[in-house]
């Protein structure tokens, strides 16, 4: 788990920076220095991972699909 988490935020960072998104860049640092076998960290990875579209659930709920759509 730990490499994918470590993939996850390569990537992500090559997309802040490329969007120039410094705000994100700061979420990435921050995780970059914390407990990386924290419920945290693995929960922040995969926010990320979903906010990039790298992971989506396979089939969401109604309500998901609503909030995505509004992004």
């Amino acid at each position: 788990m730990q490499e994918t988490f470590s993939t996850i935020l390569k990537a992500s960072k090559t997309i802040y920076k490329n969007k120039k998104d410094s705000t994100n860049l700061n979420y990435i640092s921050m995780l970059e220095k914390m407990d990386k076998s924290s419920i945290q960290y693995s929960s922040y990875c995969f926010s990320h991972a979903m906010q990039n579209g790298f992971y989506y659930p396979k089939e969401p709920t109604k309500e998901a699909v609503n909030i995505y759509s509004k992004v």
